[in-house]
């Protein structure tokens, strides 16, 4: 018999199943004036845990949407062999729902274990309405230059894994079954599998396709077009208490995402896209003057107001 564990840690990488991100150039973080003032003065952007981004619901749509084909294949006609192995990931994957998505459970795990992804949002969209309108046409966004951003962060420590949000079901799903085909095709090579084999065969499954909970979003919020960079906020394999900041009278865990110890000078900035609603020439002119005064060359970033048409939300 070939290794068990061998097989397991050959099964394809997750972020590879994601659309490709070889061509992105600019991404595009939106913020509002406090948050723009505190990157530009920190060289710093703040990755907020996974738990707390705005749509509170991510982990349920994708465990969902898990579940929901995990009982297909356990209803399909060929799972008469591998029935075992479908009902122990069902079993699996109902219980890793409901421990990521109860807050109660959350908490109750302490520093034993606790979901360590921290998500640096960004678009793909220099001038989202979307994006906008969330913030009632107000704020800014930053462009930032992708592949400077990416070396900067290999030089962080983090692990980390980039990639862009998959809205469409039918990907999603496509995604999914192919996981857990490798699976099924290691559980019908490795025949006898003892019982802690067979349940570090399980474990590996919800590991593995944890992933996707971080990349999976619901069709409706496809204009955002988000791209995601999630951090693992580990240090010696255990989990590191974070940084805490306070928003709507919520405190909100986040870590810096560009250590201090690199001594960045400024952030790989391309251009700055103000807000429908803000009084672009004040703006324009602030701006210019902070970034100067921060040692930006302004020559090399655009400003520019945003073009999308909003008169009042």
């Amino acid at each position: 018999m070939n290794n068990l564990q061998e097989d397991i840690q050959n099964i394809t990488n997750g972020a590879k199943l994601l659309s490709p991100i070889d061509s992105i150039n600019i991404i595009y973080h939106y913020t509002d004036v406090g948050g723009l003032q505190g990157i530009l003065a920190s060289n710093n952007i703040w990755a907020s845990h996974a738990y707390f981004m705005n749509d509170k619901e991510e982990l349920f749509y994708c465990y969902d949407l898990i579940i929901e084909i995990l009982k297909e294949y356990g209803k399909s006609k060929n799972a008469e062999a591998t029935l075992r192995l479908y009902q122990l990931l069902l079993h699996r994957m109902e219980d890793v729902r409901k421990r990521e998505t109860e807050d109660g459970s959350r908490v109750n795990r302490s520093k034993e274990y606790r979901a360590s992804e921290f998500i640096l949002s960004f678009s793909l969209n220099e001038d989202s309405f979307s994006l906008w309108a969330q913030r009632r046409g107000y704020g800014y966004n930053l462009g930032v230059v992708y592949k400077e951003l990416n070396h900067i962060l290999n030089e962080s420590g983090y692990l980390y894994i980039p990639g862009k949000v998959e809205y469409d079901k039918n990907k999603q799903a496509s995604i999914i079954k192919y996981v857990i085909d490798e699976f099924t095709q290691l559980f019908v090579k490795h025949q006898d599998l003892s019982n802690d084999e067979l349940e570090n065969l399980v474990k590996s499954f919800s590991y593995k396709i944890r992933l996707f909970a971080n990349f999976f979003k619901r069709p409706q919020f496809k204009n955002d077009e988000e791209f995601r960079i999630v951090i693992y906020n580990y240090k010696d394999d255990k989990y590191s208490i974070p940084k805490y900041r306070i928003y709507g009278e919520v405190f909100i865990p986040y870590i810096d995402a560009i250590p201090e110890k690199l001594n960045l000078k400024n952030l790989p900035l391309q251009s700055i896209c103000i807000g429908p609603l803000v009084p672009h020439s004040f703006a324009k002119e602030g701006v210019s003057y902070y970034l100067d005064d921060l040692g930006y060359d302004i020559t090399k970033v655009k400003i520019s107001s945003s073009e999308v048409q909003l008169r009042y939300l």
